[in-house]
């Protein structure tokens, strides 16, 4: 019989799924009308469109995010900054244990300049613009041209741990195994 993980269980599975699966976006683009460069920041997971039922739990157990389809894919995205810091509370909680958690890292870091409004600060705002120079795709053409001296955010080096939960390495394979 299928055993179904509650409590702790299920969250290490989330995260398993999440290491997997999910991604973690900071795009900064040209000054609106307003002068200030606009700042987007999301977490995803994207899955398979025939394994939907994954993201729609994500939303059931992390309370916040949407699903979208788009080609074959069911996509679940949390852009809101107030929701977003849900996410970093599981995390916090049921850390991510493979080299993404390099790139969460700087993530969390950005949401919480943002969520704090410590990116009207000019210091501030260069340390966003750092890190989403080390994430991703790197600083768009425009940001590059502003900041010609701009330097990425640094990361650390990985270590693996030396045992998983197995829990989470159910859930890093649930849509892939």
């Amino acid at each position: 019989m299928h055993e179904s993980p509650t409590g702790d269980d299920k969250a290490q599975q989330i995260t398993g799924i999440c290491d997997r699966s999910g991604a973690f976006g900071i795009s900064i683009t040209d000054p609106s009308s307003t002068g200030r460069w606009n700042i987007s920041l999301m977490f995803t997971v994207v899955v398979p469109i025939a394994h939907r039922s994954v993201v729609d739990n994500l939303v059931i157990f992390f309370g916040v995010g949407s699903v979208y389809l788009q080609n074959d894919n069911a996509i679940y995205r949390v852009s809101s900054v107030k929701d977003l810091v849900v996410i970093i509370s599981h995390f916090t909680s049921f850390p991510l244990v493979s080299p993404k958690v390099l790139v969460y890292n700087l993530w969390a870091e950005a949401v919480n300049i943002v969520a704090n409004k410590l990116h009207v600060k000019t210091e501030y705002m260069y340390r966003l613009i750092a890190i989403s120079a080390s994430t991703g795709r790197g600083p768009s053409k425009s940001l590059a041209a502003a900041y010609p001296n701009l330097v990425p955010a640094a990361t650390f080096t990985y270590v693996a741990p030396s045992s998983l939960n197995p829990w989470w390495i159910s859930g890093y394979l649930t849509v892939f195994g």
